[in-house]
């Protein structure tokens, strides 16, 4: 994650994605505990946006899986 330089907490869910191979917003909630939802899913969209993320499902049954640049 340090070659991506990501805040701390796109650091977590990306680090979960490839640890675990998914993340869905429930359990990045549970990761990061007393942070809103809506800074969440900004992360989220922030790693989606840089390609570090993938997304599968609809609305509140969303997955995150790891994207195309998610190793490089």
């Amino acid at each position: 994650m340090r070659k991506h330089q990501l805040p701390e907490r796109q650091a977590i869910a990306l680090g979960h994605v490839l640890e675990h191979g998914a993340l869905t917003i429930q359990k990045l909630e549970a990761l990061c505990e007393g942070v809103n939802r809506r800074s969440l899913q900004r992360d989220l969209k922030g790693l989606l946006d840089k390609g570090l993320l993938l997304v599968d499902g609809v609305t509140n049954r969303l997955t995150y899986l790891a994207g195309p640049n998610a190793t490089s």
